[in-house]
């Protein structure tokens, strides 16, 4: 499954469960994103907290890293994660 569908009584559940296999695929690489994503993203909200303008700038540049991950069985080079 490539796309979370809404509408659907499971939506909610599919959104969270794809962010958190997300996290764990890139824990490793992206640990400050994946650490935001588990504790400050709930479905499709996130309210993540700092202290500064540079982490600020940090989180926004490693959180866009992880959600335009390219996916690497595509044959066209599309995004397979779009959030921010």
């Amino acid at each position: 499954m490539t796309r979370v569908t809404f509408g659907i009584a499971s939506a909610a559940f599919l959104a969270t469960n794809s962010l958190r296999h997300l996290t764990e695929e890139n824990e490793t690489e992206l640990p400050l994103a994946a650490k935001v994503v588990k504790e400050s993203i709930c479905v499709d909200d996130g309210l993540p907290l700092v202290e500064t303008k540079q982490e600020a700038i940090k989180l926004h540049h490693a959180l866009n890293d992880l959600f335009t991950e390219e996916d690497s069985n595509s044959t066209n080079g599309t995004q397979t994660y779009k959030m921010f």
